[in-house]
């Protein structure tokens, strides 16, 4: 019987360690350091200067990394994305510009 317990101890302190460890291991293999230029690029949508916001309306920058530039989605469509975790994207219903 205290065999038993001392197996089930172990099989779970393994089975924790293998998850904390490919955890780790897979945050490590998608993450990598950019350099961007955040260069005071300007958004213009149908003839008109924005200010582009985030979800809480604090101001967010353009910026370019490798010569793409990426601009903030909800700054410059009418409805907001979504995330799928699932497809580990965004889906937008609607691309029009406000």
């Amino acid at each position: 019987m205290k065999q038993l317990h001392i197996f089930k101890r172990l099989t779970t302190l393994a089975l924790c360690a293998g998850l904390v460890t490919t955890g780790a291991l897979a945050a490590n293999s998608v993450t990598r350091m950019i350099q961007a230029n955040y260069s005071g690029i300007h958004i213009t949508v149908d003839g008109k200067q924005i200010t582009p916001k985030d979800a809480n309306g604090k101001v967010v920058e353009p910026f370019t990394v490798d010569n793409t530039t990426y601009l903030p989605v909800r700054a410059v469509i009418v409805k907001t994305p979504t995330y799928d975790e699932i497809a580990n994207g965004f889906c937008v219903a609607d691309m029009r510009a406000k």
